[in-house]
């Protein structure tokens, strides 16, 4: 996040007039009180730990002027994480409905699917790793070059063969699908395009 900042007072005999703060997410992460005059741009790091973000700016100015401009906030990339990470922490997702294959789920069916202990039917698995992908890209705004095909090919697999639908590891569809399976599951591990998570 940045933005420039400048306090333009009036002298006072007393005491200066400005008071300024920003705030990200309700915590003060920049003060500026008792300043009468000056200037500069500020760059400041922050980190999103929920679905929803605030910035907020607080400003006083008995005598003068404060002058705000050139507002950014700038998502950064840390790192994809895997389903397990996803499945776990619902904070982290941007959105409380993921569409896998032709079907829109909740969040919570999406990390009941996620959490699936099934291993014999390969839909679940699929899922899984095209729910974290998907997290991945829209809410980890990670690179998403080099997993995007497998997006739209895991999302078409899964509407001929909807989640629940027993595909078995031997079955011909599932033989076909596979490399798909791969792609996505090396993107969530931070073996492609997208470093991984910490």
């Amino acid at each position: 996040m940045s933005f420039f900042y400048e306090p333009i007072g009036v002298p006072h005999p007393i005491f200066p007039d400005n008071g300024f703060r920003a705030l990200f997410n309700g915590v003060a992460i920049y003060e500026n009180f008792n300043t009468i005059s000056g200037f500069s741009t500020f760059t400041l790091h922050v980190q999103a730990t929920g679905s929803q973000t605030t910035v907020e700016f607080q400003g006083r100015n008995v005598g003068g002027v404060d002058y705000l401009d050139d507002v950014s906030v700038t998502p950064t990339q840390s790192g994809v994480q895997g389903s397990g990470y996803w499945a776990n922490h619902p904070e982290a997702w941007c959105f409380s409905n993921i569409t896998l294959g032709c079907v829109s789920y909740t969040q919570a069916d999406a990390i009941a699917i996620m959490k699936n202990p099934t291993k014999g039917d390969m839909t679940y698995q699929l899922a899984a790793q095209l729910a974290a992908a998907k997290l991945n890209v829209d809410c980890g705004h990670m690179a998403s070059s080099c997993v995007a095909s497998a997006i739209m090919a895991a999302d078409t697999w899964l509407c001929d063969h909807p989640i629940g639908s027993n595909v078995t590891a031997k079955c011909q569809v599932w033989k076909d699908i596979t490399p798909t399976y791969n792609t996505l599951a090396q993107y969530n591990n931070g073996l492609l395009c997208a470093p991984p998570g910490g």
